[in-house]
């Protein structure tokens, strides 16, 4: 149940970190191995979700430093936060969604590595800044602070750009709603 709940957010997650689809395949399969290996002694966690994507993270980076991947997250500016507008909507809508999304695309890849994981565990996951805080293993004022950043150049670049949204979360839950 567990592997069924969580398995594609974190192959989604392993591979907006790392590109390398059997890397985050194998370490996925490594995980959800150990947990049923060590399922005995394993201690009870408060909340499952920010536990398996930290021994997830954990995992990952051991794997891309013990193999010399020297990949760096977030790298591919094409095929970040891929957004898929509804067909629900008219053919004038979905124009205006599609540019205002690619608009949002193009405003993330501005952001440092660190904000976008933020963003991305934030509003793509639905963590808690606390549980966000246990994951990255930055403090959680830390966090705060990051993802406050990263809405505000957000909103700064989208306003540039002349977006209809001022506000990014909203062009955000647009994205994530259309997914």
């Amino acid at each position: 149940m567990i592997y069924k709940n969580h398995v594609q957010k974190l192959y989604s997650y392993g591979m907006h970190t790392c590109k390398d689809h059997d890397l985050v395949t194998d370490c996925l399969q490594d995980l959800f191995f150990k947990l049923w290996s060590k399922r005995e002694s394993v201690a009870s966690v408060k909340s499952v979700k920010p536990y398996l994507f930290k021994s997830f993270r954990r995992l990952l980076i051991h794997q891309i430093v013990s193999r010399r991947k020297f990949s760096v997250p977030f790298t591919d500016k094409t095929s970040v936060f891929e957004f898929i507008p509804s067909f629900e909507h008219t053919l004038m809508e979905d124009e205006l969604k599609s540019e205002q999304i690619k608009r949002l695309k193009k405003c993330i890849q501005s952001l440092t590595k660190g904000q976008r994981e933020v963003i991305y565990l934030k509003f793509f996951n639905g963590l808690s800044y606390q549980e966000i805080s246990e994951i990255t293993e930055m403090q959680v004022d830390s966090v705060y602070n990051l993802v406050s950043k990263a809405i505000e150049l957000l909103r700064k670049k989208l306003q540039m750009t002349k977006s209809s949204y001022s506000n990014p979360l909203d062009l955000i839950s647009q994205g994530i709603n259309n997914l």
